[in-house]
């Protein structure tokens, strides 16, 4: 009988975001794995939003400090860790937890979901990036092709029946039944573009309302924007949300008005929950949809576009319904848990062959 797989993962992140809500999804997705095809080590940030994830889904983890630049303590705590655990992989997942990672013998991985900075990556022989651009950029930044892969994200299917959230939400906003609601979920930050939703929404109906789901450092401004353009009944803040399926039941059409995105998980998302999308063309967004097919594309800040992009499919509730309908078929045969967990096994049984 082969011995079971023996994975580390290290994430050091200390509040939640899109990155790390794939963490929370593939290690609960692995966690699930026969313990005799694979067995996982879990560590996390102490304190941080993953910590209180893994405790709420029970999922045995060990915690560091994750500090700043004096932070000595960490990596010998990893160390010992990773030491008593014995994995054949050891993957980090962006910059905080690659920069501590200590020196190992074994193969270690770095998880990219942003272009990010590869200079913290020093300490790891092999990178996953989750779009092709992302894997590009890593490429195009000198690593060797053979050390660099790509996996996708993978989105979990909404349960049955659970359009029934969609007037409990509208209700809790005060939305009523026949209002036109965009929702969007994103940190709230210049990058992602909220400010370009506000604008295009006031180009549009008094009819169409929109829900943002998301906290972050521009929240002040984008509220104080929301009361001088008299918009404060046309937009909802709903803060960070864990479980996006009510919010997804509630909405007519999902946004991503982002200047940055990278992946855009977010598509994915709505998608499994049958939602039209309209995005901007940053690079995420732009390698997932298929422009007038499984979703919308505008140019970035061009908030004219984005209104024109959205009254186009309020008119059309065939054309709404056709692009829902190829987006959640998207999701089944390319982004579903079962084959980007596969693709992850097969990845970590290669290289730990390799080194053997």
């Amino acid at each position: 009988m082969t011995a079971p797989l023996r994975v580390t993962q290290i994430v050091g992140s200390e509040g939640p975001g899109g990155a790390e809500a794939f963490f929370v999804r593939l290690v609960r997705a692995l966690h699930e794995v026969d313990d005799k095809i694979l067995q996982q080590q879990v560590i996390v940030r102490d304190g941080s939003w993953i910590a209180s994830r893994m405790r709420e889904l029970n999922i045995p983890h060990q915690t560091a400090r994750f500090g700043g630049m004096f932070d000595f303590k960490t990596r010998p705590e990893l160390e010992k860790m990773i030491a008593d655990f014995g994995p054949h992989i050891v993957q980090t997942w962006m910059n905080r937890a690659s920069r501590f990672l200590p020196k190992l013998t074994v193969p270690t991985v770095g998880r990219l979901g942003g272009y990010y900075k590869l200079k913290y990556y020093k300490r790891c022989n092999h990178l996953i990036g989750n779009t092709t651009d992302i894997c590009a950029y890593i490429k195009k930044s000198g690593w060797p092709e053979d050390k660099v892969s790509y996996v996708p994200n993978f989105v979990d299917l909404p349960p049955e029946g659970f359009e029934d959230y969609r007037l409990d939400v509208r209700e809790e906003y005060g939305i009523d039944s026949q209002t036109r609601l965009l929702v969007m979920a994103a940190r709230l930050h210049e990058n992602k573009g909220v400010d370009i939703a506000l604008y295009a929404l006031s180009m549009l109906p008094d009819n169409v309302h929109l829900l943002i789901a998301g906290t972050g450092p521009e929240e002040a401004n984008l509220r104080a924007a929301v009361e001088a353009d008299d918009l404060s009944k046309r937009v909802h803040f709903a803060g960070w949300v864990n479980q996006m399926t009510p919010l997804f039941a509630a909405a007519d059409i999902f946004l991503v008005p982002s200047r940055i995105e990278p992946l855009g998980n977010v598509v994915l998302e709505a998608w499994a929950h049958k939602l039209p999308v309209v995005a901007t063309m940053t690079p995420g967004p732009k390698s997932l949809i298929r422009d007038g097919e499984t979703g919308l594309l505008v140019p970035v800040e061009d908030e004219k576009a984005l209104a024109r992009a959205v009254e186009k499919l309020l008119n059309d509730d065939g054309l709404s319904s056709r692009m829902a309908e190829a987006g959640l078929h998207e999701v089944k045969r390319h982004f579903a848990q079962s084959a980007v967990v596969e693709e992850y096994l097969r990845l970590y049984r290669k290289l730990a062959a390799q080194e053997q």
